[in-house]
C-alpha cells in the first residue's frame, strides 16, 4: 500500500505543472479571441483548451482524493499494528513496565516490530525536555510509596519525604519544594476521585502538571505562602 501510495504521489506531482500548462493555453486563447474577431477555428482551440484544461484538472482531483483515501487507510493499519504491537510488549512481560520502557517499545511502530524498535533505542539515552517531567514524577511516586489511605497523611508524607530527601540540591526534589502548593492540591484533588492505591503516584503527578502549568495571580500568592510552610 505504501508503494502504491508513493506510486499516486508522483502521479500527482507530475499532473500538476500539466494543470499550469493548460491554464495558461487557455488564458492565452481567451486573450486572443479579444484581439481578433471569433471564428469557427478559433471556437474550436477554445473548446479543446477547455476540455483539455477540465480534464487535467479532474485528473489531478481523482489523484488528490485517491492519495487522501490511501492516507486513511494507512492510518487505520498503521494505528491497528501499532496497538497490537503494544499489546504484545505488554503481554510479553520481557521488560519492567515504565514510561520509559513504553517508549521504546512504541518509538518505532508501525514501521517496525517492537522487538527492533526496543532493541534499538535501550542503548540511547534519553535527552528530550520531557525527562525532566519523568525525573519529577519518579520523585512523586517515591514519595508516594505504599500512599495513605487519604490526602491529609498523602500530604505529610510527601512533605516528609522532600525535607528528609538526600538529594536536597537535585533539581527535582527543589522544583517539588518550591511548587509544593501544587503539589497539597494535585494530591487532594486525586484523593477525592477515590483511585486504587496503585493509580494515586500518577493521578497526583497529572493533577500536577497541569495545575502548575497555568495557574493564576491569586495561585502565585497561595504558592508563595505554602513554601514558607514546606521548609
Amino acid at each position: 500500500m505504501r508503494r502504491t501510495r508513493r506510486g499516486l504521489e508522483i502521479d500527482f506531482h507530475k499532473v500538476l505543472p500539466e494543470e499550469e500548462e493548460a491554464k495558461e493555453a487557455l488564458e492565452n486563447a481567451h486573450e486572443a479571441m479579444k484581439d481578433s474577431r471569433s471564428n469557427a477555428e478559433t471556437e474550436r482551440l477554445l473548446h479543446r483548451y477547455q476540455r483539455d484544461c477540465f480534464s487535467v484538472k479532474r485528473r489531478r482531483d481523482d489523484l488528490r482524493e485517491e492519495i487522501d483515501s490511501t492516507d486513511n487507510a494507512l492510518r487505520r493499519k498503521g494505528a491497528y499494528v501499532a496497538q497490537s504491537g503494544l499489546l504484545d510488549f505488554i503481554r510479553s512481560e520481557r521488560y519492567r513496565l515504565s514510561p520509559m520502557s513504553y517508549a521504546n517499545a512504541m518509538a518505532g511502530l508501525p514501521f517496525i516490530t517492537w522487538r527492533q524498535s526496543v532493541s534499538r533505542c535501550i542503548g540511547t539515552k534519553a535527552i528530550h525536555p520531557y525527562l525532566y517531567m519523568y525525573e519529577l514524577f519518579l520523585e512523586v511516586k517515591r514519595a508516594l510509596d505504599d500512599p495513605p489511605k487519604n490526602a491529609e497523611l498523602a500530604i505529610e508524607q510527601v512533605n516528609a519525604y522532600l525535607k528528609k530527601s538526600k538529594r536536597q540540591h537535585d533539581y527535582s526534589i527543589q522544583t517539588l519544594k518550591a511548587e509544593c502548593y501544587y503539589l497539597r492540591v494535585a494530591i487532594e484533588a486525586a484523593y477525592s476521585r477515590k483511585p486504587p492505591s496503585t493509580a494515586i503516584p500518577f493521578r497526583v503527578f497529572a493533577e500536577y502538571e497541569r495545575r502548575s502549568s497555568s495557574h493564576s495571580q491569586l495561585d502565585q500568592v497561595l504558592a508563595k505562602e505554602e513554601r514558607l510552610k514546606w521548609r
